[in-house]
């Protein structure tokens, strides 16, 4: 799955929309639902443990920290849960603004 959530597929999908797409076609998940959770999209769980290194999806030669969290929340349905990991420094020197800089 890093691999997913890591790169642009080539059909031009988000990493999110593709693991939405092989989740809808596998038919082990779909086997094991009970009924009304056919309609819950997502995963049961997920874990942020990239930090301040994360890219912008949109433009790869930038960060923003906040990717991963955006992806996961986008991923992880409502009753899931959402793991943060990681030591998060007080600042990030190579980050783009002052603020950020900080760590703030």
């Amino acid at each position: 799955m890093a691999t997913v959530l890591g790169s642009m597929d080539p059909s031009g999908n988000d990493p999110v929309t593709e693991i939405e797409i092989m989740r809808a076609g596998n038919p082990a998940i779909i086997g094991s639902w009970l009924p009304g959770e056919e309609k819950m999209k997502g995963v049961m769980c997920g874990i942020d443990a990239v930090g301040y290194q994360a890219r912008d999806r949109n433009d790869p030669s930038k960060e923003k920290p906040t990717q991963v969290l955006d992806d996961l929340i986008r991923l992880i349905n409502p009753t899931g849960h959402l793991g943060v990991i990681g030591v998060y420094m007080a600042n990030d020197p190579g980050a783009t603004d002052e603020h950020a800089k900080k760590g703030e």
